[in-house]
């Protein structure tokens, strides 16, 4: 946001600013993948955990709640994307005001920074390491062996 933070854009594009600009956005890119697999990854350990914390499996309510929530946020993004544009008085195919490009730059940047900051705490909460679910895993097979499932 600072390297583009009152420069034009030729100014941006054609100076020493890409570079970085274009490693941060390398950056993102290469973990933004892995970060979405890695949350399909611990879904599954949240149905073993509610099993064991609530004594009711319910696997197909948690994958079709996730995967409802998915494309709740991607419409919404989506719309809260327009609605910015709009908000930004983004005009298609014309010069762009001083105050437009910032908020271009602020959408860009400073919003998905501030969503990565709120993901990183809410997942710093997702403490359930390897050894506590295989303990979780082991005492729900025990109780399964001696209901008869």
């Amino acid at each position: 946001f600072f390297l583009c933070y009152n420069a034009d854009i030729p100014t941006v594009t054609e100076s020493f600013r890409f570079g970085p600009l274009f490693f941060i956005a390398m950056f993102h890119a290469f973990w933004n993948g892995p970060v979405i697999a890695l949350v399909w990854g611990i879904v599954p350990d949240t149905v073993e955990f509610a099993e064991w914390k609530v004594g009711i499996r319910a696997e197909g309510l948690v994958f079709s709640l996730v995967g409802f929530m998915q494309k709740t946020a991607l419409a919404l993004s989506g719309a809260g994307t327009g609605a910015a544009l709009t908000f930004i008085h983004y005009l298609p195919n014309q010069d762009q005001t001083a105050e437009t490009l910032l908020g271009i730059l602020i959408l860009f940047l400073l919003v998905p920074f501030v969503c990565r900051i709120f993901t990183a705490v809410a997942m710093a909460f997702y403490n359930l390491n390897e050894s506590d679910f295989i303990e979780i895993v082991e005492e729900l097979n025990k109780q399964h062996e001696n209901i008869g499932v």
